[in-house]
């Protein structure tokens, strides 16, 4: 089952949705988000492919913007396509750059960029109103309580075989 990793993300003070896609495809900037933020883009009339395999017409291309995902900020390119159902789309390229990892398990992003560390919570999907960090942090004390759980009954199965023999003995 596909799941989207929608992360937040500012651009300058404007707060708004990201997706992280894994697909082959560079990172885009919606033509309305450009005009919202007042942007001078660098117009181009060229087409490009969009994940459905057809062409979209790019209208201009920004360069260096910078984005905040939580407390990292990155200068990222963007190629503006007439339309786009996101705000912004953060394409492979960009992914394999920041070391991002999602976990599906937990719908966080980890990333890794200039010897900083972040996990981004998805904001596609919340459950029982926990973000997904909370449930990432939560599975995990619950990983480590089992392990423990488990490593004390391993002793306690040494220690009765350890009787058992010296009883014998």
């Amino acid at each position: 089952m596909f799941r989207h990793l929608l992360v937040r993300v500012e651009v300058y003070s404007e707060s708004t949705m990201a997706l992280f896609d894994s697909g082959d495809i560079p990172n885009v900037m919606s033509h309305r988000m450009v005009q919202k933020l007042h942007f001078l883009m660098q117009l181009i009339n060229r087409p490009i492919k969009v994940a459905s395999c057809a062409s979209e017409k790019c209208v201009g291309t920004l360069n260096e913007v910078p984005i905040s995902l939580d407390e990292l900020v990155v200068p990222m390119d963007f190629l503006v396509p007439e339309e786009t159902p996101y705000d912004i789309l953060i394409g492979l390229p960009t992914m394999i750059e920041l070391r991002a990892q999602p976990d599906y398990y937990c719908m966080v992003l980890k990333i890794h960029y200039g010897g900083d560390y972040n996990i981004l919570n998805n904001e596609y999907e919340r459950d029982n109103g926990k973000t997904s960090k909370d449930k990432f942090t939560s599975d995990r004390a619950d990983e480590n309580e089992q392990e423990v759980e488990d490593s004390i009954q391993e002793l306690v199965l040494m220690l009765n075989e350890l009787e058992k023999k010296t009883e014998n003995s």
